[in-house]
C-alpha cells in the first residue's frame, strides 16, 4: 500500500505523535489501549504493521 492507501484505510495518525507525514512510522491508535504502527520503506509502500497479536487480529488482513 501507498502513504495515501494507508490515509484512505485508517485515517490520518495523531498531529501531535506524528508531526511529518514523511517520517518512515506513523503511530495510531484503534482505542485508548490499542496503538499499532505502520512502518514504510524506501519507497514509501508499507512494509509493516507493529502492534500486540489483539489488536493485530483488527488491523490486519491476510
Amino acid at each position: 500500500m501507498t502513504r495515501a492507501q494507508v490515509l484512505m484505510s485508517v485515517g490520518y495518525p495523531v498531529s501531535s505523535e506524528n508531526p511529518k507525514l514523511d517520517a518512515k512510522t506513523w503511530r495510531f491508535w484503534l482505542s485508548s489501549f490499542a496503538e499499532f504502527q505502520v512502518v514504510f520503506d524506501e519507497q514509501d509502500l508499507l512494509k509493516q504493521v507493529i502492534t500486540d497479536q489483539q489488536t493485530s487480529n483488527l488491523v490486519e488482513v491476510d
